[in-house]
């Protein structure tokens, strides 16, 4: 598994064991020009949004994996967080079915999130 995918995963099973609803995990090479996967999640609470970005930046960073960008905030309702060669999208249950992101990728490469891997 390249190191791209592996961090794109990490990232997934950081969100879900933060509780993080419904996570989803979309590879989008050669799709899109700026990323290759994307993320997408979502907390039950504005707060709880917050808490998925915060522990998510913190554990990534942990790991060496570094944030370029960030926009929105938990009161927002959605916050993305781009490390460039992955996305992630936390979204509040109503922002995200306003948006429905998930749809748009629908044609896109499923990742399932509960791959082993020694090297994660």
């Amino acid at each position: 598994m390249n190191i791209i995918k592996g961090n794109a995963i990490k990232a997934a099973k950081f969100l879900d064991e933060k509780k993080g609803y419904n996570v989803s995990l979309v590879d989008v090479t050669g799709i899109v020009p700026y990323t290759d996967y994307m993320i997408f999640t979502t907390g039950i609470s504005n707060k709880h949004v917050g808490a998925l970005s915060n522990y998510l930046r913190k554990e990534l960073s942990k790991n060496g994996i570094k944030l370029r960008h960030f926009e929105g905030n938990n009161e927002s309702g959605w916050i993305l967080l781009d490390f460039i060669d992955f996305v992630v999208h936390i979204f509040s249950e109503e922002k995200r079915d306003y948006y429905n992101l998930d749809r748009m990728w629908n044609d896109a490469k499923k990742i399932d999130i509960d791959i082993l891997d020694e090297n994660l």
